[in-house]
């Protein structure tokens, strides 16, 4: 196998790995409501809330923090043996 740098495929595993690790720290569910309670005058407001990705999933989170960073390592990986094969 001939060294070369990492091809068209691996640098969008990247990319995509790279985006999904930035997109986990933005905002994904949000609520903001207000309601009144039944056989009550009384009226509950929620507030604008917004949950993470860290912050919603319990497990599943880390399962997508380590598929973007196995896409990251993979053009890391190829970049690094092209390199080391010069």
């Amino acid at each position: 196998m001939e060294p070369s740098r990492p091809g068209t495929g691996e640098l969008v595993a990247g990319a995509g790995g790279f985006l999904l690790l930035l997109v986990m720290f933005l905002p994904w569910f949000g609520i903001d409501a207000s309601f009144v309670l039944p056989n009550s005058d009384r009226t509950i407001t929620i507030a604008e809330r917004s949950l993470n990705a860290w912050q919603s999933f319990a497990a599943i989170d880390l399962l997508l923090a380590a598929t973007g960073s196995l896409a990251l390592s993979l053009v890391a990986a190829r970049r690094a043996f092209a390199l080391r094969c010069r």
